[in-house]
């Protein structure tokens, strides 16, 4: 344990310094609503998603705007799946009545361009004519659309804020993300929607990316001694009682640390090129992308399937994210005592488990199969929340932020085809869980224990 004279100055401020001042208060209940208002990227899990539907039978409706979804004469009429209506096909009539004489015997079937909804919510399927199976890849492909402009917002929102300011970035994301969400109510065909979910999404996912915080290492590895000056400044400046000695400390702090970060640039730059060269480095590169990939497919995909667990999607959404917090709380509270190995090892059976298991549930016992869900979703956030910590675990110092973004970068292309998911489910609604299990015992073959390592930061 290091003596007080030896700990690190800025820590010594920061710990005498009061974490509920206004400013922090302030710069917390910010940046969270911005974190939060950055979720608004999801509109699409209830915009482009699929909807009950069946033929439009002008012989036998009221009227065109007085009908419902499944009247009693409809068995007559269209073909059933079960006890679903056929959605694009119903019988020839012999005549123009409604009667049973007219559909009597009569197997023949048509495609019909007229439907009728079961609810009134407006999607993309009702505003653009996205119905049958053939235009079914058009609803998924706006969350990967979605997926890919957040992909290209990782690579440039680092550059802009680092030259340009996070305040900027923020500031400008949030004006543009605004600006392309209103122009994007008003979309005149499917083209022009995806084309705005797009650039929308690139600008939304920047809100959230540029409200972490900034660690004074990576302000001193990017010279910006400045900086911490004005943050202990403004921290301090909020405390009733100054500290006469904070400039001439800071002042001799920032000039020894300077003087640091100029003669480590190059090596630093020199052992990640080694780093990327060695083999078993490369291996753990490897296999963290790998890792990376699944766990993004295995999130993303519980998050954007959660609208089709039970017949109210708002509220199945909304427990869907609400289930995320004990699962951070878990991570908190265990992470430390088992270690990460075991309890990634553990959250990853669990989930996987939980997700086979509501696979097999019947349809219409919705509560085990949200129960189970849900289970699989909280196990999920855990393992999303360790991979963070393992990856940096697994590198040396010099090259740990690089690898841990190229990591994140790799395993959105696990969040690109979680969208496709309901294409899955369409084919076979077991499939998908059953590649949640199985995604994670593979990956358990590849972990290595590292909590007994100490990371230097």
């Amino acid at each position: 344990m290091k003596d007080k004279e030896e700990e690190d100055p800025v820590d010594l401020i920061f710990k005498d310094a009061s974490m509920c001042s206004k400013y922090v208060i302030f710069m917390f209940l910010s940046l969270g609503f911005l974190a939060a208002y950055s979720g608004c990227v999801f509109t699409y899990v209830f915009l482009a998603r699929d909807v009950k539907y069946r033929c439009l039978i002008e012989e036998c409706e009221p009227s065109p705007t007085d009908t419902i979804y499944e009247p009693k004469w409809l068995k007559r009429l269209v073909p059933y799946t079960g006890s679903v209506p056929d959605s694009c096909h119903r019988y020839a009539l012999r005549n123009d009545s409604c009667s049973t004489e007219a559909t009597s015997g009569n197997n023949e079937t048509f495609r019909c361009d007229k439907f009728v909804y079961q609810t009134k919510d407006v999607t993309l399927v009702h505003d653009f004519d996205l119905n049958c199976d053939e235009n079914a890849w058009k609803l998924t492909m706006v969350g990967t659309i979605s997926m890919t402009g957040e992909l290209v917002c990782l690579a440039y929102t680092g550059f802009i804020s680092d030259k340009y300011g996070r305040k900027t970035l923020l500031i400008a994301s949030t004006l543009m993300s605004t600006v392309v969400g209103v122009i994007k109510s008003f979309s005149v065909s499917y083209n022009m929607y995806v084309f705005l979910e797009f650039i929308d999404s690139i600008f939304g996912a920047a809100m959230y990316y540029g409200a972490f915080i900034l660690g004074k290492l990576w302000l001193l590895s990017k010279n910006k001694i400045s900086s911490i000056h004005n943050i202990v400044s403004r921290v301090k400046g909020m405390k009733d009682k100054e500290d006469p000695n904070l400039t001439k400390l800071l002042d001799a702090y920032y000039e020894a640390q300077t003087q640091l970060c100029a003669e480590n640039t190059t090596v630093a730059s020199e052992k990640f090129i080694d780093a990327i060269k060695h083999k078993s480095l490369l291996l753990r590169f490897v296999i963290c992308c790998f890792i990376w990939v699944t766990v993004n497919f295995i999130y993303y995909g519980l998050t954007l399937n959660s609208v089709d667990l039970t017949d109210d999607i708002y509220l199945s959404f909304i427990v869907s994210c609400l289930i995320e917090i004990p699962g951070y709380i878990i991570y908190y509270v265990v992470n430390e005592k088992i270690g990460r190995r075991l309890l990634t090892s553990v959250t990853f059976i669990l989930a996987g488990l939980a997700c086979l298991a509501v696979g097999f549930i019947p349809q219409d016992i919705q509560w085990l199969r949200l129960s189970l869900y849900l289970v699989g979703k909280c196990s999920s956030t855990v393992t999303y929340t360790v991979i963070f910590i393992y990856t940096t675990e697994m590198f040396p110092t010099t090259c740990r932020h690089s690898m841990l973004s190229i990591c994140g970068m790799m395993g959105r292309l696990g969040s690109l085809i979680a969208p496709q998911i309901p294409l899955m489910v369409s084919r076979w609604f077991t499939l998908i869980y059953v590649l949640y299990k199985n995604n994670d015992h593979c990956r358990l073959l590849f972990y290595m224990k590292t909590s007994l390592f100490r990371i230097s930061v």
